[in-house]
């Protein structure tokens, strides 16, 4: 029987998914395969890693015993040790209290020699201190009595020389003042005078010439007092 060329396209495409079927399920088969060659694989290798840690933690702890045994026995020793470091320390510190007490008698005895020196010392010093003090005083005092003389004597110079000074001011001053009230009377009669005789514009004329005057007679007399005041100042 002749088949169609449907069939036959059919037939391939059939024969196709068979065989990818097949070649799926062995490669699936072969993973299956190489997963439970790994697994066992990695099976062998944790148990001979357990057994090697076992051996291992049996070893360390074997080993740790040895040495607690071993520290036991040297603390044991050191116990031991200690105790009897302790008795010598004893029986040297027994020594050494006995030394220390005689030594602190020989030392107090040599302090309280050393003070009573030290004392006397001290005393000695005080009184040289004390003459050497008074002595200081007694230069002081007659420096200071010597130099309180000499200023002194500045002093009342210095004042004598300012007191006439100011006596020749005062003298001067009341000079002044005394000729400006001659010339302000002066003044005063030759207005009299003049107010008589003249008329009132010759009058008021004469009164201008008058004060320009009598202020060139001030000036003048202040220009002298003030050379004056200058030379008795500076002299």
């Amino acid at each position: 029987m002749k088949m169609t060329k449907e069939q036959q396209v059919a037939l391939r495409t059939k024969m196709k998914n068979y065989q990818a079927r097949r070649k799926h399920e062995e490669k699936m088969n072969e993973i299956k395969r190489k997963s439970c060659e790994d697994l066992q694989s990695l099976r062998s290798s944790l148990d001979a890693k357990l057994t090697s840690a076992q051996i291992k933690h049996k070893n360390q702890m074997q080993q740790k015993e040895q040495e607690l045994r071993k520290s036991k026995l040297e603390y044991d020793k050191k116990i031991r040790e200690t105790k009897e470091n302790q008795r010598k320390l004893e029986e040297e510190m027994l020594g050494w209290q006995t030394e220390l007490l005689s030594y602190r008698k020989m030392q107090e005895q040599r302090a309280e020699e050393a003070a009573k020196d030290q004392v006397a010392k001290r005393k000695q010093k005080i009184l040289e201190d004390r003459i050497l003090r008074g002595k200081l005083q007694r230069e002081n005092l007659e420096k200071l009595l010597s130099q309180d003389e000499d200023y002194r004597a500045e002093l009342e110079a210095s004042l004598a020389m300012k007191e006439a000074r100011a006596n020749a001011l005062i003298a001067e001053r009341d000079r002044i003042i005394q000729d400006s009230r001659a010339m302000s009377a002066a003044s005063q009669r030759l207005r009299d005078e003049v107010r008589h005789h003249f008329s009132m514009n010759d009058l008021d004329q004469l009164n201008k010439q008058a004060l320009m005057e009598a202020r060139l007679g001030v000036r003048g007399s202040q220009t002298s007092l003030a050379n004056q005041m200058s030379r008795v100042t500076l002299g």
